[in-house]
């Protein structure tokens, strides 16, 4: 009896404390396609455009594993660089991942410190093109750099450079993840979708902009508005080829109210889970109209509109 149960402890102790090589992943997507640099790609709208250089920093990560464990890196600050998009956390205390947070930008802490301390090869320290603009201003959370095609002749030819810069532009993403470790490594493989990045932002007019106005807003809102991040398992869900309408919500207390305008073949509406599940599902009468949600817990949730044959026409990332 006592051998059995000191088996058991330990079967037990290795279960509680599986080590697993865990790497993340943050790769950039276009219409649902891996993204290819210096060529060129298709908006939500089917212009033409390119992207030479793709720099964010990734922060304050948290990654929610085996029954809502919080295995905390938020001391790590990394820089994801065009195709330099593997982060490897090395062995960690983890077998099935649930749910990655993390902030993209430097966190204020961070931000306003001195760059000529950092070595290197440190992510803080110097990149070309620039990501730190001083003490004062701190680093550019993002720096985008490409051509839009003005001309319509497909070659894009209008140079444009996003590169937003200020504490209040750093964000916060939660996401559902569904990975479990096989051979002792788990990867969480998450798409960088940049055509929903650049939504709403006209990239000729654009021109260089650097700082914390304009463009720059938008393209840092657009992480949270839409879904710039995805996980691989929920990916398909942002494929999205002839948007129609407009939406957007707004929240008061509990109740969350989505809006929708401009719709010309809308026929129903759903609200499901990240993961896909149906929460609930109606009629769209008009081109114009909202409807009230309540009881969400707290999470990311799709609102997706559909025309009557059944093809997605939009869709409103909501976060509560």
């Amino acid at each position: 009896m006592r051998l059995l149960l000191v088996v058991i402890f330990h079967f037990g102790y290795l279960i509680c404390f599986s080590q697993s090589n865990l790497t993340v992943s943050f790769k950039p997507y276009n219409a649902g396609v891996p993204l290819t640099f210096n060529s060129n790609l298709p908006n939500l709208s089917g212009e033409n455009y390119s992207i030479s250089i793709l720099y964010y920093y990734i922060s304050d990560i948290h990654i929610i594993h085996d029954g809502g464990q919080d295995l905390n890196l938020s001391d790590t600050v990394l820089i994801v660089k065009n195709e330099t998009n593997l982060l490897d956390f090395g062995i960690q205390p983890v077998t099935t991942i649930e749910q990655i947070n993390f902030g993209v930008g430097v966190p204020q802490a961070l931000n306003h410190l001195d760059i000529s301390t950092y070595p290197i090869d440190h992510p803080l320290s110097y990149q070309v093109p620039s990501m730190q603009w001083g003490w004062t201003s701190g680093y550019n959370q993002v720096g985008i750099v490409g051509k839009d095609d003005v001309d319509h002749d497909g070659i894009p030819e209008v140079d444009f450079e996003l590169f937003p810069l200020d504490d209040h532009l750093y964000k916060n993403i939660s996401l559902p993840v569904s990975a479990t470790s096989v051979n002792d490594s788990v990867e969480i493989k998450i798409h960088t979708n940049l055509d929903q990045w650049i939504k709403q932002i006209n990239l000729g007019s654009n021109g260089i902009l650097h700082g914390s106005t304009g463009s720059n807003v938008t393209l840092m809102d657009n992480t949270l508005n839409f879904p710039v991040f995805t996980t691989e398992n929920s990916a398909d869900i942002s494929k999205l080829t002839n948007e129609d309408g407009k939406l957007f919500y707004t929240q008061l207390g509990n109740i969350i109210e989505v809006n929708w305008a401009e719709f010309q073949n809308a026929s129903t509406y759903k609200v499901i889970t990240i993961t896909g599940q149906e929460l609930m599902n109606g009629q769209i009468l008009q081109n114009k109209g909202n409807v009230q949600i309540s009881n969400l817990s707290n999470g990311n949730y799709w609102f997706i509109v559909l025309s009557k044959d059944g093809n997605q026409l939009n869709k409103l990332r909501i976060i509560k």
